[in-house]
């Protein structure tokens, strides 16, 4: 038998607890870039529990990249309304203000 070495034996620990003990994410389940990255901006420094609502929300609204671009400004700044980060998005719609 050939023996591992303590970086495979981590990666072996690790997925068994993810196995046991991984949350069931729904940007998890998914390989479309554009969910993963508004994911990826919804949870900069905001927790995971409210970030799912405003996620599913957003994705039926803007489901990808060119329903998001047909989009105004003040829909977008609608649809982000009442987010923890409301302000980091204004000031990248709008780097003037």
């Amino acid at each position: 038998m050939k023996a591992l070495f303590p970086a495979q034996l981590f990666r072996q620990a690790l997925h068994r607890w993810y196995g046991h003990h991984g949350r069931d994410l729904p940007w998890r389940g998914t390989r479309d870039s554009y969910a993963i990255l508004v994911s990826e901006f919804m949870l900069q420094q905001t927790q995971v529990a409210t970030v799912i609502q405003y996620y599913k929300a957003w994705l039926r609204r803007f489901p990808n990249f060119a329903s998001l671009a047909r989009a105004s400004e003040n829909e977008v700044l609608r649809a982000w309304q009442g987010f923890p980060h409301e302000q980091m998005l204004r000031r990248t719609v709008s780097p003037g203000v």
